[in-house]
């Protein structure tokens, strides 16, 4: 019941607009995502500020703002944030206290039953009491602050594929065209699947390929993996999951017929797929490809340690 609730929903969305969502493209009342690039935008919230003395009496707090600006959900324990640049003992803090996962959830931006845009609220994640104690050499030193956000993250696309009565000879005027590239839409994510074309294979399968994208500005990391970087093998690898709602559907590539990991070269990945459909009918067919990964964004800035005289 679930999956023909999904279908009628896809297609109903689908039917409203006659073409695709392109980059930079507002998403329109037909659309069934807000769209667009981004995940989580990170930033300093008002500190470090630009400059402290040694010697012990100027402690300070750094505070990273995060604010999901796409479409999936992250669970407070699925978001970490680590400080970097600085050794931990030379602000009197243990190693342990530069990282930390954020103290709430972020909720997706999504629109309400009455299209009004509901923006995810952004979210502080606070690393108190730096305070350089020891007294520095010479008038003053500067030391890069770096924020790095690791979370798990995912995009949904979805499409439809054309059936027809007759799939290598359909009669003119049907209600689908099989063999060319067909409407997409995305979730907002920073990996996108950003082309998607069908073609008849046999009297009883329709073939279709898609192309996987990096399209933000960060990495990209095998999911719960907490974005390690110990090993190559973690780096851009995406687990993909691809639901035509019915049987008979193989995707190479994959480690199951349907669902596997993939990983992308220079930021790209093409999956291709066979769909047997035993009792052929003119229908549109709703697909649904799901993605899943670990994501790490990072935003940075100084901070300038003065002589205190003392």
């Amino acid at each position: 019941m679930k999956k023909y609730i999904f279908a009628m929903a896809v297609i109903s969305m689908l039917f409203l607009t006659g073409c695709g969502e392109g980059e930079g493209q507002l998403p329109g009342a037909g659309t069934p995502f807000l769209g667009g690039t981004s995940g989580v935008s990170i930033s300093f919230e008002d500190s470090p500020p630009a400059e402290v003395f040694d010697g012990g009496d100027f402690p300070f707090d750094i505070v990273v703002r995060l604010k999901n600006d796409g479409e999936w959900d992250i669970p407070k324990n699925n978001i970490k944030v680590k400080i970097s640049g600085i050794r931990a003992e030379q602000f009197n803090l243990a190693e342990s206290q530069l990282a930390k996962n954020a103290p709430e959830d972020l909720p997706k931006k999504q629109r309400d039953p009455t299209g009004t845009l509901l923006e995810s609220p952004p979210v502080l994640v606070e690393f108190t009491n730096f305070n350089h104690r020891e007294s520095i050499t010479g008038s003053e030193l500067t030391y890069p602050i770096r924020a790095d956000v690791c979370y798990r993250y995912g995009t949904t696309a979805v499409s439809q594929l054309c059936v027809r009565e007759n799939i290598l000879n359909p009669q003119e005027g049907g209600i689908c065209t099989i063999n060319e590239a067909k409407t997409l839409f995305n979730s907002a994510a920073p990996v996108q699947v950003t082309s998607f074309t069908e073609s008849a294979r046999s009297s009883e399968k329709v073939g279709f390929s898609f192309t996987i994208t990096h399209s933000g500005t960060g990495s990209i990391y095998e999911q719960d993996t907490l974005c390690n970087k110990e090993s190559m093998a973690f780096e851009d690898r995406i687990y993909v999951k691809v639901d035509a709602g019915i049987s008979g559907l193989e995707c190479s590539g994959l480690s199951e017929e349907t669902e596997g990991f993939v990983k992308l070269f220079g930021g790209t990945k093409t999956v291709s797929c066979t769909l047997t459909i035993p009792n052929p009918g003119d229908y549109q067919l709703p697909l649904r490809i799901d993605l899943g990964y670990d994501y790490e964004s990072s935003t940075s800035t100084q901070i300038l340690v003065r002589h205190s005289g003392e």
